[in-house]
C-alpha cells in the first residue's frame, strides 16, 4: 500500500503539470525629461503601476495561454498586437487581439489569453489606464489619475492630484486623496479613505464608506447603504441619497453644519438613541421622526440626507485623519 501510493500520487499530477501555462513576454523602458504622462488601453488585463525615484517609465507585458498544445499556444499568443508610442514625455501601450474582441463561440473560450501589464513611472506622473475586463491597481502617485475597467477591482493607494474612476462591475477602493475624485461603479461597493477635495460617489448595486470628505460630496446608492464621515473644516455641501438602503452621518462634534435629513420609511436617528453625542438645534421636525431640520453648533455647511428605503442616522464622531 505505502509502495504504491506515491505511484498514484503522481499520476494524478501529471495531467495538472502538463497544462503549463505558455508566456510571451515583452518589456519595454521609456526615458522622460519632466513629469510623463502614461496612456495604456488594454482589450483586456490587469493593470498594476508603482512609482519609483527612476526618472523612466519602464512596461512589462506578459500574455499566458493554457492551451495544451504548444503550436496552438503559440498562434494564440501572436494574436496580442502591442503597440508602442513614445512623443515628448507621453507614452502610450495599446493592446489589442482580434481575435478575442470579435464574436467568440463557447468552444473558442480557451483561446483567451492572461493578460498582466506591470508598469513603474516616475513619482510624478499623470496617468489614463483602461482595460476591457480586470483589476487596476495604483500606488502612490503625484499626479491627475483616470482608470477605467469593464469589470474588475480598482485600487488606488494614495493619489496627489485628481482622480477620476469607474467600473461597469467591480469595487472601488481608494486609501487617500488630495484633489477631487470622481467615483462611479453599476455593480459594486465603494470604499475610501480621507479626499480632502470635492467627491463624486455613485453605485448602483452596493454600499458607499467615505472615511473623511473635506471639500463636499455628491452621493447616490439605488440599492445599498452610505457611511460619511463629515470633518469639523469642510468647505463644500454634502448630498448625500440612496433608495434602498440606511444613512449613517458621523459628524465631529466641533463642525457648523446645517443639516436636512429625511426618510420615506424609515425615520431620522441619533447614534447611539439613548446618548445623543451631537449638540443639536432642532428647527422643525425631530429625532425620531421622518425628517428633521437642525444644526450643529452655529450652522454653517449644508448637509442634505435622504433615504427612501432606510434609516438616517446621525453620529458625532471625529473622523480619523481629519
Amino acid at each position: 500500500m505505502n509502495l504504491r501510493f506515491p505511484a498514484i500520487l503522481l499520476a494524478l499530477l501529471l495531467p495538472a503539470a502538463a497544462v503549463t501555462a505558455r508566456e510571451r513576454t515583452e518589456e519595454r523602458a521609456f526615458p522622460t525629461n519632466g513629469n510623463p504622462a502614461l496612456n495604456i488601453a488594454a482589450y483586456r488585463g490587469n493593470i498594476t503601476v508603482e512609482s519609483s525615484d527612476n526618472n523612466e517609465v519602464s512596461i512589462k507585458v506578459t500574455a499566458s495561454s493554457l492551451l495544451e498544445q504548444d503550436e496552438a499556444a503559440s498562434r494564440a499568443l501572436a494574436r496580442l498586437q502591442l503597440d508602442w508610442q513614445q512623443t515628448g514625455d507621453s507614452i502610450t501601450l495599446t493592446a489589442g487581439n482580434a481575435r478575442e474582441t470579435g464574436v467568440q463561440f463557447l468552444w473558442q473560450e480557451s483561446d483567451r489569453l492572461d493578460l498582466d501589464i506591470v508598469v513603474t513611472v516616475p513619482r510624478t506622473c499623470s496617468l489614463n489606464l483602461a482595460t476591457g475586463s480586470g483589476a487596476i491597481r495604483v500606488g502612490d502617485i503625484t499626479g491627475n489619475v483616470r482608470v477605467k475597467t469593464g469589470t474588475g477591482l480598482i485600487f488606488c493607494r494614495h493619489i496627489d492630484g485628481g482622480l477620476a474612476a469607474g467600473t461597469d462591475y467591480g469595487d472601488i477602493v481608494v486609501s487617500a486623496c488630495t484633489g477631487d475624485v470622481n467615483l462611479a461603479t453599476k455593480g459594486g461597493f465603494i470604499r475610501t479613505g480621507r479626499i480632502r477635495g470635492k467627491a463624486m460617489v455613485s453605485t448602483v448595486g452596493g454600499d458607499i464608506e467615505i472615511l473623511c470628505v473635506n471639500g463636499g460630496l455628491t452621493a447616490r446608492a439605488d440599492a445599498g447603504d452610505i457611511i460619511v464621515g463629515i470633518p469639523q473644516h469642510s468647505s463644500g455641501p454634502a448630498s448625500v441619497r440612496t433608495a434602498g438602503g440606511n444613512i449613517t452621518l458621523k459628524i465631529d462634534p466641533s463642525a457648523n453644519v446645517d443639516i436636512n435629513a429625511s426618510s420615506v420609511w424609515g425615520q431620522v436617528r441619533a447614534m447611539p438613541a439613548s446618548r445623543p453625542a451631537l449638540p443639536l438645534v432642532t428647527e422643525s421636525g425631530g429625532l425620531g421622526r421622518h425628517a428633521i431640520i437642525a444644526r450643529v453648533n452655529e450652522g454653517g455647511t449644508a448637509i442634505e440626507a435622504r433615504a427612501n428605503g432606510g434609516h438616517v442616522n446621525l453620529m458625532g464622531e471625529v473622523p480619523p485623519f481629519s
